[in-house]
């Protein structure tokens, strides 16, 4: 049975959205699992920070983005132009962070 948003959103044409959060919910839902079953990688860390941030979490987020830093984390262009760390533009750190990945 369908909940009533996912009704709602079925009526206004909204559907697409819906399905992508719950796409981006279930691949945080691995991340997670997949960070808990090993010693995190670099990767694992930056992975953790896009949940985070997708989930508005912008501490956490900072947090294992440090984290995968210090682990060698050195992709700029992967950070800088991830969407899913929109949430973390507007912080003042974000700038900071991207100078240390170049």
């Amino acid at each position: 049975m369908m909940s009533r948003t996912a009704l709602a959103c079925l009526g206004l044409g909204l559907l697409a959205p819906l399905q992508h959060a719950w796409a981006q919910d279930e691949q945080c839902q691995q991340v997670r699992r997949r960070y808990t079953q090993g010693t995190p990688s670099a990767t694992a860390e930056n992975e953790m920070a896009f949940c985070a941030a997708r989930e508005g979490q912008v501490e956490q987020a900072f947090s294992f983005l440090e984290k995968a830093l210090a682990k060698g984390l050195h992709d700029y262009r992967q950070v800088a132009d991830d969407e899913d760390y929109l949430p973390l533009r507007p912080d003042p750190r974000w700038p900071a962070l991207l100078q240390r990945l170049a």
